[in-house]
């Protein structure tokens, strides 16, 4: 008898052991396709709750910003819609928030946010004056140092 074949009866013909292998890879194959499809059919849910979170997160900072307006809670509410990829909200409000007194080093900040938000808009010339103007108020800042390379190069590729 062969030695990757078995047979328990005459009267059964002989078996390869590497059906058996086969099937048991395909039940193996199964069962984690399975296990997985079980993990992520509760991630549109996550998904769904995260978003929510999200929402009523910005809600509450358009509420704060509307019953104490400042440049801080307008700068918030500026980062906020940048997180929920509202560039052109993030830019107006961010804006609206200049309009209040601030220390240098926070207006920078501000400037910055612009310029980041108007580079994802792919408004290069815009994100580059709203970059020199945080680097005129706080010339050692990487963050707009960076956003301002971003956006020379994005001029460049055109």
């Amino acid at each position: 008898m062969e030695s990757n074949t078995f047979q328990s009866d005459q009267n059964k013909p002989k078996r390869q052991w590497s059906s058996y292998a086969i099937l048991a890879l395909i039940a193996i194959i199964l069962v984690v396709f399975l296990y997985n499809r079980s993990k992520t059919d509760s991630v549109p849910e996550q998904v769904q709750a995260t978003a929510s979170t999200a929402n009523s997160e910005l809600e509450r900072a358009k509420d704060n910003a509307l019953s104490n307006p400042g440049f801080d809670t307008y700068v918030n509410l500026g980062l906020l819609y940048y997180r929920n990829e509202e560039y052109q909200n993030c830019i107006n409000i961010t804006i609206k928030a200049l309009e209040f007194s601030a220390p240098p080093e926070k207006q920078a900040l501000a400037y910055n946010n612009i310029g980041s938000a108007y580079n994802v808009l792919s408004m290069p010339d815009s994100a580059i004056k709203a970059c020199e103007k945080a680097l005129s108020l706080k010339p050692d800042m990487e963050l707009a140092k960076n956003n301002l390379k971003a956006a020379k190069s994005a001029i460049k590729n055109k």
